[in-house]
């Protein structure tokens, strides 16, 4: 399975918890449209706007959160998976051609870290073998 470092675009002081991103042809989310990195609290909503400008219909989830050793690293320790949100209905949308949908997630409540950096995985389904991309979010007090 492709495996591809998505370089997130970096926060803003005050920023949205609305991250967003476009899935090209065959399957392709280039860095110029890639997420922007969340920070997000508990009890926080994070939403994710995905689009489809591919050829075909396509699966994305959100998938294996994992916890960063040192936040300058480029992806999250894979023996470290956290499970930091409580999804509002799925972390899965099914997209026909040209169609947008939202993936949004609530900060659980229990989550027991005050910080913690993350990278996390975006499935993208529908090119024969699935593509994962790996942006970042972090979690704040």
């Amino acid at each position: 399975m492709p495996h591809r470092r998505l370089r997130s675009k970096p926060t803003h002081l005050f920023q949205p918890l609305t991250v967003g991103f476009t899935v090209g042809a065959a399957g392709e989310i280039t860095d110029n449209d890639a997420p922007r990195k969340f920070l997000a609290g508990k009890n926080e909503i994070v939403t994710w706007i995905v689009g489809n400008n591919s050829d075909r219909k396509i699966t994305v989830s959100l998938l294996r959160f994992l916890r960063k050793n040192d936040p300058l690293d480029e992806v999250g320790d894979s023996t470290k998976e956290v499970r930091p949100f409580k999804w509002i209905g799925s972390n899965v949308v099914v997209l026909e051609i040209g169609q947008t949908g939202i993936i949004a997630g609530k900060v659980d409540p229990e989550y027991d870290r005050l910080f913690d950096f993350l990278s996390y995985t975006i499935r993208v389904e529908g090119f024969g073998e699935a593509i994962d991309y790996d942006p970042d979010g972090d979690i704040k007090p």
